[in-house]
C-alpha cells in the first residue's frame, strides 16, 4: 500500500535514477510510522507481534508458557563481551597460527591473564591449557567472526563488522549464544528463560528441558531426548556464556551476570521476532 501510493503521487518512479533505494528508503519510513490501514499501529510492531506468537506456539504449551514469562522481564540492550571483543581485536591484522594451527602463545598469554583464566604460578598461555580460550575460539568459529585461511586467522566480513561496532559485536554474539542446531537452540531458549528468573541448578535447568523441548523432538532411535541428552546441550549452551562472562556460577548453580541477563534477553526477543521459516 505504501509504495502503491508513493507510485500513484509521484514519490516513486518505477525505473528511475536510484528507485530501488527510494522504494527501500519508503518501505522503511512505513515500516515504523504509525499506519492509518492498521488503525493507527505500527507496522513493524504488528510484524513481530505475529512473529512471536509463531514462535511461541512452535512446541509445547509449557515452553511457551515459560518463554512468554521470560519475554516479560525486559533488560537494557546487551554490551559487547570483553572476551570476545579482546580477541577480535587481536585479529584485527591476520593471526599467523603455529604449525599446529594453535593461536600463539603472545595472543592466548594476555587475553587469558586479563580475565582471570589462569592459576596462580601457572601462566598458561598455550591454548590448549586453557579451556575458557577454547570455547572462545570456537564460539568465534560457529559465529562466523573468525575463519581460518591456511596458517591464519582472520576476520570474516562479519567479524570486522562485529569488530568495529560495539553494538553489532553484542548483538551478534547474543544471537550466536542460542546456536544454530535446532534441539539445542530450543534448550538454551528455555534454559536462558530459567535463568533470567534467577539462579537455578544445572538439575533444575534440565528438568524445564525435558517437560518443555524433549517432548518435540526426536533421536535417531525414535526416541524423545531424555535427560542426559538435554544435559548435554543445555551445558553447550552454559559454557560459551562463562567463557564471554555472561554466565557464573554460584552455591545455587549457574546465574547469569547483569550483562548476561541483557544477552539473554535479547537473544530471546531477537529469536522471538525472527522471520519464520516455513515447510508449508
Amino acid at each position: 500500500m505504501a509504495l502503491e501510493r508513493a507510485v500513484e503521487d509521484g514519490r516513486l518512479v518505477p525505473g528511475g535514477r536510484a528507485w530501488r533505494a527510494r522504494q527501500r528508503k519508503i518501505l522503511e519510513e512505513w515500516l515504523h510510522a504509525p499506519a492509518p490501514e492498521l488503525r493507527g499501529a505500527v507496522p513493524v510492531d504488528a510484524v513481530h507481534a505475529e512473529r512471536q506468537e509463531d514462535w511461541l506456539a512452535n512446541g509445547t504449551r509449557a515452553r511457551a508458557a515459560a518463554l512468554r514469562s521470560a519475554l516479560d522481564v525486559v533488560e537494557p540492550s546487551p554490551d559487547p563481551p570483553a572476551p570476545l571483543q579482546a580477541l577480535l581485536d587481536a585479529a584485527v591484522e591476520p593471526i599467523p597460527l603455529t604449525a599446529a594451527h594453535r593461536v600463539p602463545p603472545r595472543i592466548v598469554g594476555p587475553i587469558a591473564e586479563r580475565f582471570g583464566w589462569t592459576f596462580p604460578g601457572m601462566p598458561g598461555r598455550n591454548e590448549v591449557h586453557i579451556p575458557e580460550f577454547l570455547t572462545l575460539r570456537e564460539f568465534v568459529a560457529d559465529a562466523r567472526l573468525l575463519a581460518r585461511r591456511g596458517r591464519t586467522l582472520r576476520l570474516t566480513p562479519t567479524g570486522r563488522a562485529a569488530q568495529a561496532d560495539p553494538a553489532v559485536l553484542a548483538a551478534t554474539a547474543a544471537d550466536a549464544w542460542f546456536g544454530r542446531d535446532e534441539f539445542l537452540t530450543a534448550v538454551a531458549e528455555v534454559a536462558a528463560a530459567v535463568l533470567l528468573h534467577g539462579p537455578a541448578p544445572a538439575e533444575k535447568i534440565v528438568d524445564v528441558g525435558v517437560a518443555t523441548v524433549a517432548p518435540s523432538f526426536r533421536r535417531p532411535d525414535g526416541r524423545h531426548p531424555d535427560r542426559a541428552d538435554v544435559r548435554d546441550v543445555a551445558y553447550a549452551w552454559i559454557r560459551p556464556g562463562m567463557a564471554l562472562g555472561w554466565v557464573a556460577s554460584s552455591s545455587d548453580g549457574y546465574t547469569l551476570t547483569e550483562s548476561g541477563r541483557r544477552a539473554a534477553s535479547a537473544g530471546l526477543r531477537a529469536r522471538a521476532r525472527a522471520p519464520r521459516h516455513r515447510s508449508d
